[in-house]
């Protein structure tokens, strides 16, 4: 798996989470890097790379495969428009979240997904969570 197609599944993953509570049938999380030129809205989020990959540190073997696996490190942020019951979404929406990643490592080249929350940002106008991920996954193809 190259790194691009690793970005592309966490960005699916999180865009195919169905939130608890709608405010409209709208409301959905939409990935940022497909929306250009829009204020952030609820459910809003941007996944960047904050450090490049590198071959990983564990020990990786699989019977009949040659294992290559990589590290790499994203950073996960949700924007929410702050107003009623905005902290109630963020808090259900933070267990979606989680469980939507953690759900990647069915995938087969994906070994491991260290998921750390980082942040919680709030002012008057917007609320941003954020995540730190390091996922460590297979770069060959099995």
């Amino acid at each position: 798996m190259r790194a691009s197609a690793l970005r592309t599944k966490i960005i699916d993953s999180i865009e195919s989470i169905v939130p608890d509570v709608k405010v409209s049938s709208s409301d959905i999380f939409r990935s940022m890097s497909t929306i250009h030129d829009q204020a952030p809205i609820d459910r809003m989020f941007i996944l960047e790379r904050s450090a490049p990959q590198a071959p990983a540190r564990e020990l990786l073997t699989t019977l009949g495969a040659s294992p290559d696996p990589y590290s790499i490190r994203w950073v996960l942020q949700v924007f929410y428009v702050n107003g009623e019951h905005a902290i109630d979404r963020v808090l259900d929406d933070g267990d979606l979240v989680v469980d939507a990643l953690r759900s990647l490592t069915s995938e087969q080249q994906i070994r491991t997904i260290d998921i750390a929350g980082s942040s919680d940002l709030e002012d008057e106008q917007i609320i941003v969570s954020t995540w730190d991920l390091t996922v460590t996954y297979d770069r060959r193809e099995p």
